[in-house]
């Protein structure tokens, strides 16, 4: 495969990668909240300067190229049937086919705790209350 080619087909998966969440919510999101903010050295980025000009420009603050990619984090022995994030976002639970519950810092990827196990099956619905984490001061 062509070495430009490549290139731009990762640019592209880092573009979706990054841009998802605005990008899902409303097409236009892509020229508005996408475009100006993709790394200098971005293939992308070139084509959005050029074809779409009458969009906002960053003045300083522009990546020069892609962040690294998010961690993976590791710890269920299954599949993972469902995700939760915290209210304040700062926390995420997972449910999964190995019977356990995680709960994993959003910014390192870590671990919190052990897992909550002794369920018979697999986990497949978790959710975070507002209530609870409000009332118990759950993260």
């Amino acid at each position: 495969m062509d070495s430009t080619l490549l290139e731009k087909i990762l640019d592209i998966y880092q573009f979706i990668i990054t841009f998802h969440t605005p990008i899902s919510h409303s097409i236009p999101h892509i020229y508005i909240s996408a475009g100006p903010f993709l790394p200098s050295q971005s293939p992308l980025s070139g084509v959005f300067s050029k074809e779409f000009t009458r969009t906002i420009k960053m003045r300083a603050g522009k990546l020069l190229s892609w962040p690294a990619p998010p961690l993976e984090w590791t710890g269920h022995t299954g599949a993972i049937n469902s995700v939760s994030y915290s209210p304040n976002g700062t926390r995420v639970v997972t449910g999964s086919y190995d019977k356990t519950i995680r709960i994993w810092d959003v910014q390192s990827g870590a671990v919190v705790g052990e897992p909550l196990t002794g369920h018979n099956g697999s986990v497949n619905s978790v959710v975070y209350s507002q209530w609870a984490a409000h009332h118990l001061r759950i993260p």
